[in-house]
């Protein structure tokens, strides 16, 4: 009965089939598709088209960057045992919310966000703030470990843009450079 048609999830309640969806608010209504399988199915890709074009009249998924920061420093703040690292992970957390702000000010949406983004990031980190490249590399993984948290622990439908973003040259710590003089 199935005819080829892509999985999604067979929930009943009743006489229909749903999903249960994820709000902003961390309410999770259920979602009708509708009484076949078929049905259910056209519904079910209608609704994931409507969410990724933004013409959803459903309440959205979408994630405020805020929102999305706030989220992964309070998950953040249960692991750690140590407040000196949790107070770490929050001014990474400021410093690119106040790049974005500043340089792309029309972002609001954690979706929004590309690997452009974060290269710029990480570059004026290290080039315009003068930070040494194992720090930007921690600040990159950080950056990258909230889009992880968001997407496996509180299921925002994002991909994460750090994947597509490398990591900065860190100098070997066994060169020693000295100057032209011999000192």
């Amino acid at each position: 009965m199935s005819r080829g048609l892509p999985a999604f999830p067979k929930k009943k309640r009743g006489k229909h089939f749903v999903i249960r969806i994820t709000l902003p608010d961390g309410s999770r209504p259920w979602l009708t598709l509708g009484e076949t399988r078929e049905e259910a199915y056209l519904r079910y890709a209608d609704y994931i088209k409507q969410i990724k074009s933004q013409k959803s009249g459903h309440p959205s998924y979408r994630a405020m960057i805020k929102q999305g920061i706030e989220a992964y420093l309070e998950i953040k703040k249960s692991q750690f045992g140590s407040h000196s690292s949790y107070v770490r992970y929050c001014n990474v957390m400021d410093n690119f919310k106040d790049f974005l702000g500043v340089k792309y000010p029309g972002l609001v949406h954690l979706d929004e966000i590309q690997a452009r983004h974060i290269s710029e990031f990480l570059d004026y980190r290290l080039k315009e703030k003068g930070r040494h490249p194992g720090t930007v590399n921690f600040e990159r993984d950080t950056i990258s470990n909230m889009f992880k948290v968001l997407i496996n622990e509180k299921n925002l439908p994002l991909t994460n843009p750090v994947d597509k973003v490398g990591h900065k040259d860190e100098p070997d710590p066994d060169d020693f450079y000295y100057k032209e003089d011999g000192n």
